[in-house]
């Protein structure tokens, strides 16, 4: 918890010495204005957002056994995947708040749930000096006033991003296993920073129910489109209040 003060303080400091530019459009302030977030394209319904099966709803029949429902914050372009690559590979810790304020906008409001992050490989908790889902997770919970259980550990630790659907889908059959209690009347809330094949969060939400979970949604920041699958729109401003879901 100590530590957790510390970093936020640091940041806070930083902040204030280094004054943070608009990740989009360079306006000084944050990493993203509220300009450029109007600009986030979404994901519109057509295909499951979870696995691009063809779907008339965000989760087709397969996934939906699986997961309760999926919240996905916007397309894997643009000014949101600027802001996960500083965020991931440029060591911009505090894109974490700019993060979990996106995330918390598309949550409906007072969804009782205990959020549980995809964890970090060790390899890129190495490389970056900190767990940026976890990370993410805890600013997100201090947002919408939810508990965070990093219940999940890997079995192995695969680098995802140099693998094709083939490969992610493999790699990922019993990637997780649960390290603490599961509360069966709890809804458990996974979070991870984009969906690709799906083969992540889907493997996450297994281990969660093979250890007792009842219900597990998904909650990402974004999702990449593909060739094959939905296509991107803009977000209409009334989703970012909750209003709609994708």
């Amino acid at each position: 918890y100590m530590q957790n003060v510390k970093n936020t303080m640091l940041d806070g400091l930083l902040s204030v010495l280094f004054p943070h530019l608009c990740c989009s459009c360079g306006t000084e302030g944050s990493l993203l204005c509220g300009n450029c977030k109007s600009y986030i394209d979404s994901v519109s319904v057509g295909a499951c957002l979870v696995c691009d099966s063809v779907s008339t709803s965000r989760l087709c029949d397969k996934c939906w056994q699986v997961i309760d429902t999926v919240w996905v914050v916007g397309a894997r372009k643009g000014v949101l995947q600027r802001l996960i690559g500083l965020y991931k590979f440029q060591y911009a810790r505090s894109a974490a708040n700019a993060l979990a304020s996106l995330l918390a906008e598309r949550l409906p409001e007072d969804l009782a749930v205990t959020i549980v992050p995809i964890p970090t490989s060790q390899p890129s908790v190495r490389a970056r000096g900190y767990d940026h889902m976890l990370l993410c997770a805890r600013r997100l919970g201090a947002v919408i006033r939810r508990p965070v259980a990093p219940l999940l550990s890997r079995t192995s630790h695969h680098i995802q991003h140099r693998l094709d659907r083939r490969q992610r889908q493999a790699a990922m059959q019993g990637a997780f296993y649960v390290n603490g209690l599961i509360d069966t009347q709890a809804h458990y809330l996974v979070l991870d920073d984009i969906i690709t094949t799906g083969s992540t969060v889907l493997a996450a939400a297994r281990a969660l129910r093979q250890a007792g979970a009842r219900r597990v949604s998904v909650v990402v920041i974004a999702k990449q489109l593909s060739t094959i699958g939905p296509t991107s729109v803009k977000m209409a401003k009334s989703e970012w209040r909750g209003d709609r879901v994708v």
